[in-house]
């Protein structure tokens, strides 16, 4: 069990923890608001994954990949991730208590403002490279990096959530497919890997299946998107929605593996000046070596697009970061979350368990 000291004064057990409201709700997990019924005014995430959806290499490494990241960027105190607390488990499911963070998606700040003014744009882009940045120094590439997976908090700051697709890069390469297609990097879609089959950590096999790797210059990628979408309002090559339909990637891997700054369009309407225009197609660059930022958060700091930002900004308390107070809260200070759903069909299935098979308990006998 892994517990941090600064938001648990005594350790918890699940039966501590109140269900005040349901966060997120998925095929293979759900993410609920809870009070500790010892403190009623302490609240967390908690993250519970259905052992019995857990059906595949690849799913497992991902689960245990992602409790090795929580428990290093905590322990690293790395203030834009937010905390691990403690994990449990049961027969069915598995538990990530975490740190709750009331707010609201990126993506629900850049839909509701219909994109950002330069300056907001630069504040919150650089709060990612400092993520980013903490994030790759231990070893750890996000690969799933999105405007839905980062949330402005109440204080108006960002903070990196779901560490589910991360992984633990040794030798600067690995060669799984994952993460959402609208802002995977091309390089991610060279690898012809069985990921389901091989799983992540057999870098060997995946080498030898096919495909060069990739690498953390990923998340720069992913970076590039993010600032196209607060300047625009919109993802860079149309594909949000694409993602929602029911036909699969089939007929357009190719054309999103051939994505290059060249086929970036910016809308007449957005008056984006030549810096704002060159960070981002030099973050979209498709040969990963010529990336902005493939040589590390240095050069990224240290782009035209960033001249007169002043970094100590980002850590002052007296500083007050450039966002809507109003957007994407209710009265529990729920985060607004696109993905979730409203129905009670995760409410059933986590109050009426369901015992996962012997195999599935004792690939986690150790969580």
């Amino acid at each position: 069990m892994t517990s941090s000291t600064n938001l648990l004064s005594e350790p918890v057990t699940l039966t501590n923890l109140e269900r005040v409201a349901e966060l997120h709700c998925g095929s293979r997990s759900s993410v609920w608001v809870v009070r500790n019924r010892k403190n009623d005014s302490q609240l967390f995430a908690l993250k519970e994954i259905f052992l019995d959806e857990l059906t595949t290499a690849k799913q497992a490494e991902h689960v245990w990949n992602e409790r090795r990241a929580l428990e290093e960027t905590t322990a690293a105190n790395i203030k834009g991730i937010n905390h691990l607390v403690s994990t449990f488990k049961d027969p069915s499911a598995l538990y990530f208590l975490l740190e709750y963070v009331p707010g609201a998606a990126l993506f629900t700040h850049i839909r509701c403002e219909k994109g950002f003014d330069v300056d907001k744009t630069r504040f919150y882009a650089a709060e990612l490279v400092l993520i980013l940045e903490r994030l790759h120094g231990l070893g750890w590439v996000y690969r799933d990096l999105k405007a839905a997976n980062v949330i402005v908090t109440r204080t108006g700051h960002l903070k990196l959530v779901d560490l589910g697709m991360a992984k633990k890069i040794h030798n600067n390469r690995t060669h799984s497919i994952c993460g959402t297609l609208h802002a995977m990097a091309p390089e991610m879609f060279g690898q012809e890997v069985d990921a389901d089959r091989l799983g992540d950590d057999d870098g060997e096999a995946a080498a030898a299946a096919g495909g060069a790797g990739y690498g953390l210059a990923v998340d720069w990628w992913g970076l590039g998107v993010i600032v196209y979408e607060m300047i625009v309002g919109d993802a860079p090559f149309g594909y949000r929605d694409f993602e929602q339909q029911g036909d699969g990637p089939s007929g357009r891997i190719e054309e999103l593996a051939r994505r290059s700054p060249e086929s970036i369009r910016f809308p007449p309407r957005c008056k984006i000046d030549a810096h704002t225009r060159d960070f981002i197609t030099n973050l979209m660059q498709a040969d990963e070596t010529k990336r902005l930022g493939y040589n590390g958060a240095a050069e990224v700091r240290k782009h035209p697009f960033f001249q007169g930002f002043v970094w100590s900004s980002l850590t002052d308390p007296t500083a007050v970061p450039p966002f809507d107070k109003k957007l994407g809260h209710n009265e529990e200070g729920v985060a607004a979350d696109d993905d979730s759903s409203s129905d009670s069909a995760s409410n059933r299935r986590s109050s009426q368990k369901t015992t996962a098979s012997r195999e599935a308990q004792d690939i986690f006998a150790d969580f």
